[in-house]
């Protein structure tokens, strides 16, 4: 297959695309790349199994946002492995890789705390010779100390990880005893890499703590952050019960935060710096800081992956799954609140606990629902004929999608892993419904709802408040006539209709009627048309029946002096004798011959080659 691909003149893969353009592989100089519209936001499923939307383009731009990064080694010879190297003994001297006191005593070494403004951690391991219990201090550059208590004649380890420099960037040890104690694998390393710690803020383990006091900032400088739109996401743990935190854009601030969570905040920043602001009363943890990008960009294509598979506690294993070029009609989500379930109509006494895990998009805005028998939720929507309710889920127990009359319904079973469910029905009412419908309790997560004017679910939508539409993909006019072999050729496709009888299609034309081969999936949901259509007008026309339009399918339309053949996957499923060649071919669309009736589907492969053999031909279409 890799060999065949490259003998095409033009390969549009899953690959790169820019706003407005999904790229082709083939030609490299851009001359088949396609022109893309939907001037609208959209999301897709990206290769980490999260739901994303497609205008965050950039990377976390925050570096060591998890504040689990070290520096690098600040201590010389921290195992006495070359003696007394770099360092001061005063009483204590040097054994077998490690150092011994059995006095009070300052070991030292100079120029290792450097600066004053980072946080420092030090670890050692010690012991006590005789298992008496001793103390040593560990003094930090400024002249304060923390006092260790060592109980043990076995190696034990310990840690100081709030220590800074000091003016004279020194680290000591002190024997504050007579007893003897031993040394070694002394090591000191930044922690809280690239971050700025006003007061009361410090580095605790993998988390920046912040305590009570002053008012003050944790803040990160980035450069260029400045008049970008961001979307700002971090986790808030061990909160003290009082005072506030929030994010500070610059001229504008974020919303005053002071309950456990992951919170994600969308703004425009006039500075070059994250910010975190405590007031004086606030205390907690601070962690999983990511800042993404934002484009203003509206015609951005989707590369959609679906396919995962799992480990073993249910999560998606990353970049498992298989992406495809995802092209969807216009819809709107007619569900006003699609992830804030607390705005939903109740009755009975159904328990909802907002912003309770981390959902399907990777941050913690997921609602608990929690059901006794006929406890239920709903919505209402201005839906009428007909409708696609679809909502995430995952918990335990039996639940009911239905509409409100209960005519429709769907039990769905619930797992530990998030699945999205769907019901299809003819709305002759204004509600979607979830109800516990089953004698037991359910107790679930749920997040995403939708309900859209389709008999099938597209991709999700969210809202907040009013209903939100998605425009339609448009992918039309790539290729060029220098691609393009007229005379003969093979025009090659794989992928899938997102629904059976869709009947839209994708073409190879000369931009109008008159020359053209053309790939209609047809009103029957298991039926291809084929056109081709020469100089003279003349049309070429084969019925393939037996195909299912939603499943991946490998079809080859070929075209050469004498005969018009239809390959799909593997076999070859019609021929029609024609000398009516097309000419001037130089236009590839997702649509038919002139940018109509637009192609619905996941595309994996596109691809124009010239004449390809049988042998060639039934390798390239073989699933």
């Amino acid at each position: 297959m890799a060999n065949l691909l490259d003998r095409a003149s033009i390969v549009l893969t899953p690959t790169a695309y820019n706003n407005g353009e999904a790229l082709c592989i083939k030609p490299d100089d851009g001359s088949g790349d396609f022109q893309f519209s939907r001037n609208s936001a959209a999301t897709r499923v990206n290769a980490q199994g999260l739901v994303e939307n497609v205008q965050i383009l950039s990377s976390n731009l925050v570096q060591n946002g998890d504040f689990s990064e070290l520096g690098v080694e600040e201590v010389s010879n921290g195992s006495f492995t070359n003696g007394s190297t770099d360092w001061s003994l005063g009483n204590w001297s040097v054994g077998d890789n490690l150092v011994l006191s059995g006095a009070t005593s300052f070991l030292y070494q100079l120029n290792v705390l450097t600066s004053t403004t980072s946080i420092y951690k030090t670890t050692f391991r010690a012991r006590s010779v005789s298992g008496a219990s001793v103390t040593l201090r560990l003094y930090d550059g400024s002249g304060s100390y923390q006092l260790f208590t060592i109980t043990s004649s076995d190696f034990q380890d310990f840690e100081l990880t709030r220590q800074r420099g000091g003016t004279n960037a020194t680290l000591y040890f002190y024997n504050n005893s007579d007893a003897e104690i031993e040394i070694t694998n002394i090591s000191v390393k930044e922690v809280g890499q690239n971050w700025d710690l006003g007061d009361g803020w410090s580095i605790g383990d993998g988390v920046a703590v912040a305590t009570s006091g002053a008012a003050s900032k944790l803040t990160q400088s980035i450069s260029g952050l400045s008049g970008k739109k961001c979307s700002v996401t971090f986790t808030l743990s061990n909160y003290g019960g009082n005072g506030t935190i929030k994010l500070d854009f610059g001229s504008v601030v974020g919303q005053n935060i002071n309950a456990n969570g992951t919170y994600t905040e969308v703004g425009t920043y006039d500075i070059d710096r994250l910010e975190f602001f405590k007031n004086s009363s606030f205390s907690g943890s601070i962690d999983n800081v990511s800042v993404i990008e934002i484009t203003t960009d509206t015609s951005l294509p989707r590369i959609n992956y679906e396919g995962f598979s799992y480990d073993g506690s249910g999560n998606v294993v990353p970049d498992s799954g298989c992406g495809s070029w995802l092209f969807e009609p216009q819809s709107t989500n007619l569900v006003p609140y699609s992830e804030d379930f607390s705005q939903w109509d109740v009755i009975n006494t159904p328990i909802i606990t907002s912003n309770y895990g981390v959902s399907p998009d990777g941050t913690q805005n997921a609602d608990r629902l929690q059901m006794n028998t006929n406890d239920r939720i709903y919505t209402s929507v201005p839906a009428s004929g007909n409708t696609a309710f679809s909502v995430y889920l995952k918990g335990s127990g039996i639940i009911t999608l239905r509409d409100s009359t209960n005519v429709y319904r769907q039990d769905v079973t619930l797992t530990s892993e998030w699945e999205r469910y769907s019901l299809y029905f003819n709305a002759t009412s204004n509600t979607v419904q979830i109800q516990n419908q089953k004698v037991g309790d359910v107790d679930c997560e749920i997040w995403g709802a939708q309900v859209e004017a389709l008999s099938y679910p597209t991709s999700y939508i969210p809202t907040s408040g009013s209903t939100v539409t998605r425009n339609q993909d448009v992918c039309n006019n790539g290729g060029s006539l220098a691609s393009i072999n007229s005379t003969e050729g093979v025009l090659y496709f794989e992928g899938s209709a997102l629904v059976g009888g869709s009947n839209t299609q994708i073409s190879l034309s000369d931009g109008t009627n008159d020359n053209g081969v053309k790939l209609r999936f047809d009103l029957n949901p298991d039926r291809l048309t084929i056109f081709l259509r020469g100089n003279s007008g003349t049309f070429a026309i084969k019925t393939i029946t037996g195909v299912t339009q939603t499943d991946n399918n490998k079809i080859a339309l070929v075209w050469d002096i004498t005969n018009f053949r239809i390959w799909i996957n593997g076999t070859e499923q019609g021929l029609i004798a024609t000398n009516d060649l097309p000419i001037g071919l130089d236009t590839l669309n997702f649509a038919n011959n002139t940018g109509s009736s637009n192609f619905q589907g996941k595309t994996k492969a596109l691809a124009v080659f010239p004449y390809l053999s049988d042998a060639e031909l039934t390798e390239l279409t073989t699933i």
